[in-house]
């Protein structure tokens, strides 16, 4: 996944900002590793999530941008 300068920049923001849900920092952190050129292996054993779970916040940021790693739907199904 390839980041711009830019998105980077506002992804490192968003992760290290007090204001931010942990569960948003998350969903930040995988996108930004990934963009790091970790590996997807690598990002959810260091997180403690799962394989779907990387591949799910990474195809969301690349659809909507931030707003893409916003929560769920209330009693939205699995994607």
């Amino acid at each position: 996944m390839e980041l711009s300068v830019e998105q980077a920049t506002e992804l490192r923001e968003l992760v290290s900002s007090r204001d931010v849900p942990a569960d948003i920092a998350t969903r930040g952190r995988i996108v930004l590793w990934a963009g790091e050129g970790r590996r997807r292996m690598d990002i959810a054993e260091l997180l403690g999530v799962s394989l779907p779970t990387v591949d799910r916040w990474k195809r969301r940021y690349a659809e909507r941008g931030l707003a893409g790693l916003e929560g769920e739907r209330p009693g939205g199904g699995r994607e």
